[in-house]
């Protein structure tokens, strides 16, 4: 439960919960389980507080706040609106977050692990680098636009979601589950998908040079235009996928299955095809 003191001083005015929080930066705010709804914003040093099972449904969360390191676990945050925070390893799991928006937040090694993300609005430009998505479902979100360098997507349900113009460099995708996503324009490099459900999707025009591909699912994928140099692709699975104009110079294509697949203005060379089958 949360500590009262804590709570009044909250509710006091800003520039008395800052003046403390600075004076006695050792103590952990407690604000967790309180009905919280309503409108926060003008500076708030909300950072690593704990906020686990607080209610802040339909929220307004704005105006320059910092809640780097808080913690949210089981809070609901339906319909609540984050613009303009901090939200660096902030941890979400078990929140429930649908209807929320984010919009020109940073959310960095932000803990979503498992966490249904369903219905949730990301504005073009969300920073979500190294965050934590393992397992998360992320069905159908448009998150066109947003940065997710090096986050851990392993496993996570990611079907008919559209990503293009996404930054995805060094994402940790294995095992994850795409079937008819959208990725135009999307910087893949040196991503990690091997063993993906990735049947149908289309990322034409993407970057995937250096990603592993070992083992994926890419039936029926729309690959013309694709940079796929210097990948592997050991043994995917690539039956009438579209490779048409793609790069694949360099690629490692060793056991891959490319049975019906449209090969043509394609760039093979270097490329590694031992135990590929063609036809």
């Amino acid at each position: 439960m949360a500590d009262p003191q804590h709570l009044k001083l909250l509710m006091q005015n800003v520039a008395d919960w800052n003046a403390w929080r600075e004076k006695y930066p050792e103590i952990t705010p407690d604000l967790s389980e309180t009905g919280l709804y309503g409108a926060y914003h003008g500076g708030l040093d909300l950072s690593n507080i704990n906020l686990s099972g607080a209610d802040l449904h339909q929220s307004d969360v704005c105006g320059d706040i910092n809640l780097e390191g808080a913690t949210f676990q089981f809070a609901n945050l339906q319909g609540t609106h984050f613009f303009d925070v901090n939200l660096h390893h902030v941890d979400f799991q078990g929140v429930h977050l649908s209807q929320a928006s984010f919009s020109y937040t940073t959310m960095t090694e932000a803990n979503l692990d498992g966490t249904d993300l369903r219905g949730v609005l990301f504005e073009d430009g969300t920073v979500l680098s190294r965050a934590h998505l393992s397992r998360a479902d992320l069905r159908e979100l448009d998150l066109s636009g947003s940065i997710l360098n090096g986050a851990n997507m392993s496993e996570a349900l990611l079907e008919r979601t559209i990503l293009n113009r996404c930054e995805m460099v060094q994402v940790i995708l294995t095992r994850a589950s795409l079937p008819n996503a959208k990725m135009t324009r999307t910087d893949l490099c040196v991503a990690d998908l091997s063993d993906a459900l990735l049947c149908n999707i289309d990322p034409s025009y993407t970057n995937l040079s250096e990603a592993n591909l070992s083992g994926a699912d890419l039936r029926g994928a729309n690959l013309s235009h694709t940079n796929l140099s210097d990948a592997f692709l050991i043994e995917a699975d690539l039956r009438n996928t579209d490779l048409s104009h793609a790069d694949l110079s360099g690629v490692c294509l060793v056991g891959a299955n490319l049975s019906g697949a449209n090969l043509y203005g394609a760039l093979l060379g270097s490329a590694d095809l031992q135990a590929a089958v063609l036809s």
